[in-house]
């Protein structure tokens, strides 16, 4: 028991209002087809977690502070700009969240814009529990989440959903061509980098009782336990969502137009008030329960990258502001604005989760900070990896074809740029996995080789392509030396002194 906590303040993130967005897009558009998705989801995200986990148990330091000592300045401030994008990305979806749950709870009484400013107000509210008491903080989080598992089974058993077609949604992969770009969505929305950044701070910052004494293996285990259980949960929720709209929008002409803001109306009209009042309800949890979690993962993310420290107020006073403007824009114009601007923020947020999966993954891969008595196997590893790369692909098409089909101007010149966009974000994902070093080594050995070549125009211009021009007519030379019977040495690669030399100058 002393060790429960930090994964119910990471399950959080499995089922902030974002990912209802994308729960009931798919069980309106896809009906049962993709639950195998959340499922698969929901592994890959305890894949994760369980890196991150072992990285802050065993290293006693955050990613964000590993990121700090492994990278550059440039770089790590990229990464640190990525990590708060997120952050406030995650935090507009939570006031959106609690609005439109106050807004549904009130029967219009509370209009969207006054449903923003109440959010604000509420997260200064949770920071005043955090005084009384981390734990306390904690078991608020474990009561949020009960009540949305509470409301979303209740919806769940009320709408006289067919457990078969849930059953076999969950355990038979099916992927109708209709049906990609949604499950990608529903992929995306799921694992949240900044989450990755928090699970990693709380378990070494974790303080267990006096008397206490358990071994950094043991608290591994014990924190993947609690976060298997916790994400068993999130998982139980996202399928409730899933069938609840499934069954009840699917296949109908609401189908395309559904979205958090007409979610509740819907519900109400089709089973009565009592499922249009568990869903504001379970809404209201979820925009709540993600307040401290974006709050704690700020602290952490802007400690670890820059070594500042803010409290806890003022780090949510700063991120609640910049998250208010846009969305008070957004709910004065209407109600489908915020749906709008809700899923445009998850394909943000798909696009920066790879500045936090790679770093994390090279970290705790051979070669990173891990002891070598902590190391995955060689299995485990791989396991991981691809879970990244296959979150990356999905994730970075997702993106790309939104974009590209919503977003670009015709002609030639921004698909030009938009492209070079791609070209510098895959590199710079490159140089994330390789690390610093390797690069350095690579770029350092090009240059060795280049100038061993001894040839004063590759120097000069640094081409490479000139010293292998070089090295080829060295190869040349040297071949019909030797067939003439005459002896040589020096080349390159491999022999003492180049045969070619620089043209005399007058």
């Amino acid at each position: 028991m002393h060790h429960m906590g930090p994964g119910f303040l990471m399950c959080i993130a499995f089922i902030d209002p974002g990912n209802l967005e994308a729960d009931l897009q798919t069980g309106a558009k896809a009906g049962y087809t993709l639950l195998w998705v959340v499922l698969l989801s929901t592994i890959m995200g305890l894949v994760l977690q369980s890196r991150a986990c072992k990285l802050g148990v065993t290293t006693g330091r955050h990613l964000a502070a590993h990121c700090r000592a492994r990278y550059s300045p440039p770089v790590r401030i990229v990464l640190w700009l990525m990590a708060e994008l997120a952050i406030v990305g995650s935090d507009i979806q939570e006031v959106i969240g609690t609005a439109l749950a106050l807004s549904l709870l009130s029967r219009g009484h509370i209009p969207l814009w006054a449903g923003v400013v109440a959010a604000a107000g509420v997260a200064f509210a949770l920071l005043a529990l955090e005084r009384a008491g981390v734990r306390w903080l904690e078991r608020a989080f474990q009561l949020f989440v009960a009540v949305m598992a509470v409301a979303m089974g209740s919806l769940f058993f009320l709408a006289d959903i067919p457990y078969a077609r849930v059953a076999e949604g969950l355990v038979v992969p099916r992927l109708p061509r209709s049906t990609v770009a949604t499950a990608c969505g529903l992929l995306g929305a799921i694992i949240m980098p900044h989450n990755l950044f928090l699970h990693s701070a709380l378990v070494h910052a974790r303080e267990l009782p006096g008397g206490v004494a358990v071994s950094k293996r043991d608290s591994i285990r014990y924190y993947n336990i609690e976060s298997g259980l916790a994400l068993v949960a999130t998982l139980f929720i996202n399928v409730c969502v899933i069938s609840v709209f499934a069954a009840g929008v699917h296949g109908r002409p609401e189908a395309e137009g559904i979205g958090l803001a007409n979610a509740g109306a819907f519900l109400g009209a089709r089973y009565g008030a009592k499922m249009e009042f568990l869903w504001g309800i379970g809404l209201l949890a979820a925009g709540q329960s993600s307040t401290m979690t974006g709050t704690y993962a700020g602290q952490f993310v802007m400690d670890g990258f820059l070594n500042l420290k803010w409290s806890a107020a003022r780090r949510t006073a700063v991120t609640r502001a910049i998250a208010l403007c846009p969305t008070l824009l957004f709910a004065f114009a209407s109600p489908g604005a915020l749906d709008s601007m809700n899923q445009w923020i998850n394909i943000l947020q798909s696009v920066q989760l790879p500045f936090a999966v790679v770093p994390l993954l090279v970290l705790t891969s051979a070669g990173g900070v891990l002891p070598d008595e902590y190391l995955s196997s060689w299995g485990s590893t791989l396991t991981a990896w691809a879970v990244a790369a296959l979150i990356i692909v999905i994730n970075s098409g997702t993106a790309v074809e939104t974009f590209m089909s919503d977003l670009l101007p015709p002609g030639a010149a921004p698909v030009v740029l938009f492209g070079a966009g791609i070209a510098v974000y895959l590199v710079f994902l490159g140089y994330l996995g390789a690390g610093p070093g390797r690069v350095h080594a690579a770029l350092s050995s090009a240059s060795q080789r280049c100038l061993a070549c001894g040839r004063a125009p590759c120097r000069r211009r640094g081409s490479i392509a000139c010293c292998q021009k070089g090295l080829e007519k060295e190869a040349l030379l040297i071949g019909a030396r030797r067939h003439s019977g005459s002896s040589s040495s020096g080349s390159c690669d491999g022999l003492s002194e180049p045969l070619l030399t620089e043209p005399a100058r007058t």
